[in-house]
This record gives structure tokens, sequence and C-alpha cells, in this order.
């Protein structure tokens, strides 16, 4: 019987995640005259402002050389601002339809189709992990499987940042459905979840740059790394 609780447990878990794969691939692949007009705002907003800002806090936290994973890339159009220097830019997705986007806009150096609970990358061999409005589509139970993933596969002096929209934002306010619901939206009580994954010397601070939509969270691996 236990046995059979698990089983029927791995097919809801995976019956789940290929659901929110086919909603990403819809999302990336649709061309309704409404989700151009959608998309043309958001990619304007991501263009204008968002990727300068990627590249700032990029400069601030990150090493001039290493392995960098955008972890559910999408387009990686934020990433175009980026100052390569000896870096390499991954973009990770479980859609084929956002990574096939992502590399006609050309920014990235690899491109690897996987779940970012999951990665094919070896413990301890990463240098750096970022991305931009992805960790409010989880829940909070699987942000920490998401967090765990994250802290496999950083080196010790590897750390994250991410621009994860706050629960006040203002494309709440927005009649346009820009992207699919945001369970997780950020607000202080989040930083206990990096806690509980072993993460350390976490910080943030709302993003003046972002029009005040999102915080930028960092949290180091290992605590003797300063700011």
């Amino acid at each position: 019987m236990f046995g059979f609780l698990i089983r029927q447990k791995v097919s809801i878990m995976k019956r789940q995640e290929e659901e929110n794969k086919k909603l990403w691939d819809k999302h990336w692949g649709e061309k309704s005259p409404d989700y151009s007009l959608r998309e043309r705002f958001a990619s304007l907003y991501r263009d204008v402002l968002i990727s300068r800002e990627v590249s700032f806090y990029f400069d601030r936290y990150f090493p001039h050389k290493g392995v960098l994973l955008e972890c559910g890339s999408g387009t990686s159009q934020t990433s175009r601002r980026i100052k390569k220097y000896d870096r390499s830019l991954v973009a990770v997705d479980f859609s084929r339809l956002a990574l096939l986007r992502a590399r006609e806009n050309n920014f990235m150096d690899d491109f690897v189709e996987s779940d970012i609970t999951k990665m094919p990358f070896s413990n301890g061999s990463i240098d750096g992990i970022y991305n931009v409005g992805v960790m409010e589509h989880f829940t909070e139970t699987e942000l920490l499987t998401v967090l765990k993933e994250f802290y496999r596969v950083l080196n010790n002096s590897g750390c994250c940042l991410l621009f994860w929209p706050h629960k006040y934002n203002w494309v709440k306010l927005i009649p346009l459905k820009l992207f699919p619901t945001s369970p997780s939206c950020f607000d202080i009580k989040m930083l206990s979840l990096f806690a509980q994954t072993g993460f350390h010397k976490m910080s943030w601070h709302i993003s003046p740059v972002g029009g005040f939509l999102h915080c930028v969270v960092i949290a180091y691996k290992k605590p003797d790394f300063s700011f």
C-alpha cells in the first residue's frame, strides 16, 4: 500500500509538471492579437528598464569569470546588456519554445532545456544563478525545492541574484494578463525559505529602476562573502 501511494504521488507530480510545461509553451508560442499587444508591452519594459538593471547588479554581485545560469530564462531579453568579460551565460528553461526565442536573441552562450527543480549540473559547478520574474510562479512548497537545487549546483562562493515581484507590484493593476499566475510574490517572510535551504547573508531591497515592480534579492551559499 505504501509503495502504491508513493507511485500515485509521483504520477500526480509528473502530470502537474507536464501541465505547467504546456502552459508556458502556450505562453511563449501564442500569436493572438491580444497576446501580441501584451508581449510588445512586456518586451519594451524588459528592454528599456530591466535589462539595464540586470547589467548593473550583475557587475555588483557576480565575478567577471565563470558559469552563470539564468534559471527560468524565457527569451533572455533582460540579459542583453550584460557585459560578458569571461563569463559564460547559460539559459535554462523547460519550455523549448522559450529557448528557441532566446537563441534568436543571440545574447546567451548556451541553452539547456530543463526544469529548474532538477537541473543537469554537477554539485558546486556553477558560479552564480539569476532570474527575472520567475520565483513568484512557484508555491512556497515548490520554492523550497527550487532553492535546494540552486544551493546544490552553486559553488561555495556562488550567489543567487533574483528579481522577484513583490506583492504590491503595479502590474496587478493592469487589465492585461501578462503572465501565468503568481502565487508567491515577494515579501520579507520569503527570506526564511533561503535560510531553510542553507543560504546565508540574505539581502533585499525594492528596485528603483524596475518601477517598484520587484525586489532585488541576493543570497550567498556561504556566510563568509561580503556584499
